[in-house]
């Protein structure tokens, strides 16, 4: 699960464009392991032995760019990657990159890597872990894509219902249930907010029995929901 710091660094994301879903080969000997393990320990390594420390090798990558499948994957990420960390860039991006160990890849996760063509690479023998790479900023002006937010009244009962349509099945997962559940209770007492202005986590915190009940854990990913970036409305303000 990621800290604090690091879902900070995360909510700073650009994470209404893309991300990159990565199945990776880490390449680790006993040498290159002893010099990781010195360079942990403030040891200054000569320029042979930063080339010889542990690296990795992609072996599948997708550019995820449908928003609900941008938003599960990053929810997911948020409970079960670790060490956030910025380790490439390309002429457009710089990334922030974390880890999804094995052992916390869930069935339903592995559905994603069916529909995304990747479960094939996780399965090979050579496969030892996933990445999941989200675009802190951009370093091209040529980039085609317009980020600025704008604080708006929306309609809470519309939200809602988009978001409920956006997510699909995945509302009945745990712990979307929690948020849909926050969320509810505060359209009981309210029928707009102000986008991009945290107005629903002070609403949760004034309103939701279940939101002052979470766990630290499910109250970070509520958060998370609940303060993310809103671009644009669909549905139809009746």
């Amino acid at each position: 699960m990621l800290t604090d710091k690091e879902l900070s660094a995360l909510n700073n994301c650009l994470l209404g464009t893309h991300l990159l879903l990565e199945i990776e080969l880490n390449v680790v000997t006993e040498e290159s392991s002893n010099l990781r393990s010195r360079l942990h320990s403030g040891d200054d390594l000569t320029c042979s032995e930063l080339m010889a420390l542990p690296y990795s090798e992609s072996l599948a990558v997708k550019k995820i760019t449908d928003t609900n499948d941008i938003q599960w994957l990053t929810a997911y990420a948020i409970t079960n990657g670790r060490d956030l960390q910025s380790l490439f860039e390309t002429s457009e991006f710089t990334y922030l990159t974390l880890f999804i160990d094995n052992e916390n890849i869930s069935p339903q996760f592995k559905e994603w890597l069916i529909a995304y063509d990747l479960v094939d690479a996780f399965q090979s023998s050579k496969a030892t872990g996933i990445t999941i790479s989200f675009p802190e900023k951009m370093n091209s002006t040529n980039v085609e894509i317009n980020m600025e937010t704008e604080s708006f009244k929306v309609n809470l009962a519309g939200w809602i219902k988009q978001e409920e349509a956006e997510s699909g099945e995945n509302a009945f997962y745990h712990p979307n249930t929690e948020y849909f559940k926050v969320i509810r209770e505060i359209n009981q007492h309210e029928t707009e907010f102000i986008a991009n202005s945290g107005d629903l986590v002070k609403m949760a915190e004034k309103h939701s029995v279940t939101y002052n009940q979470l766990n630290e854990e499910d109250k970070e990913f509520v958060n998370f929901r609940l303060d993310e970036e809103i671009f644009f409305i669909s549905y139809d303000d009746e």
